[in-house]
């Protein structure tokens, strides 16, 4: 009888709007509806509802609540959109059994995400679960999920025009969203990226992730082709314009200001001095910025830790990333120590070291 509670099954021929627009209440609503749902279990109830009253708050910031409302009602209908959301509030959970439960729900949500009969459904189960695999640090599969949405897409795309509603507006912003993560952290561009004014809390938003992609693309064309020191020179000063463009006058937005500048000026022979000046500026505003910004310090640290050699100065970065990690607790900002431990222990570049022994994981 529990499996045939819910309001909708994959087989309805009702379209995810009209399940939508059934459960456009508040969050008070939702907590209501879920308590008594037959289609989740004592604990799974106990997960979606911290993922409800703080989880998405945590992750979408500003859009929880559009989030929320657009998403959370499907998930009481389609097992495909409940899988990943459950990993994903288990992830950022405290309790013993929250890996286990973690890892049950992420092995559910990859093996019935191709369940749902419904285009829309579908789509967004495999926008949930490149989510789920970014935060698990384990995205090596992402890529491949987006390209299955691009096929299921095209070539009319009707689905990322659609913006009249909030459901199509999250689903075209987190697919364009990865799109640019895509291109930033392995070179992958799959389609024309489009606006999209989605960001994780602790993440960058898109033009920033644009910005580092131009200086991944840098990085690529100095070491393939016989890029003549002018042409470099070229490019370098259109990319320093643009980052410029974004000056912020708070220690966050210059802290992230200057671990662009210091990506740029690591690609620069005889930068030596513009290198270690940035660098210096860059901890010092690591180091001034604080809590409530704490979050929004993972790809500034990061960066910072391609650079210092000075042991005080790793073990500083490693400690700031463990308090995010104690605040955040997804699995993927542990697997970012790891890494500059590994780092700092190996002459192999950063994306190489990503690329054999981290595949998969992103910088957000």
């Amino acid at each position: 009888m529990g499996e045939k509670s819910v309001v909708l099954s994959d087989c309805s021929n009702t379209s995810v709007e009209d399940a939508n627009d059934y459960w456009k209440h508040g969050t008070v609503v939702l907590r209501q509806q879920l308590s008594y749902h037959f289609n989740f279990d004592h604990r799974e109830k106990a997960v979606l509802e911290q993922f409800i009253d703080t989880g998405a708050a945590v992750l979408f910031g500003s859009r929880a609540n559009s989030f929320l409302q657009a998403v959370i009602p499907l998930a009481f209908s389609f097992n495909c959109i409940k899988f990943p959301i459950l990993a994903i509030a288990a992830a950022s959970s405290s309790h013993l059994s929250a890996l286990r439960e973690t890892q049950k729900f992420r092995s559910l949500a990859k093996l019935v995400r191709r369940d749902a009969v419904l285009q829309e459904t579908r789509i967004l189960a495999m926008l949930l679960v490149v989510l789920m695999e970014i935060l698990m640090g384990d995205g090596m599969d992402s890529a491949t999920y987006l390209e299955e949405i691009q096929k299921a897409v095209s070539p009319v795309c009707s689905w990322l025009a659609r913006q009249d509603t909030d459901l199509h507006q999250i689903m075209s912003d987190l697919f364009f969203y990865y799109q640019s993560l895509l291109g930033y952290n392995f070179g992958i561009r799959n389609c024309e990226i489009r606006p999209s004014s989605f960001r994780l809390t602790f993440g960058l938003d898109q033009g920033t992730l644009q910005t580092l992609s131009q200086i991944r693309t840098l990085q690529k064309l100095k070491k393939q082709t016989s890029l003549s020191s002018n042409e470099f020179s070229q490019f370098a000063t259109l990319i320093e314009t643009k980052i410029q463009s974004a000056s912020s006058l708070d220690h966050l937005g210059t802290a992230i200001q200057c671990a662009c500048y210091l990506q740029l000026y690591q690609l620069e022979p005889g930068m030596e001095l513009s290198t270690g000046n940035c660098l210096n500026a860059l901890l010092e505003n690591i180091k001034a910025a604080q809590i409530p910004s704490e979050c929004q310090l993972l790809f500034p640290l990061i960066i910072a830790g391609t650079a210092v050699t000075a042991t005080e100065d790793q073990n500083y970065i490693l400690d700031r990333l463990g308090v995010i990690h104690k605040s955040l607790k997804f699995p993927f900002i542990s697997r970012y120590q790891d890494l500059l431990r590994l780092f700092w222990r190996s002459n192999e570049s950063l994306g190489t070291i990503i690329k054999y022994q981290f595949p998969g994981l992103f910088i957000l």
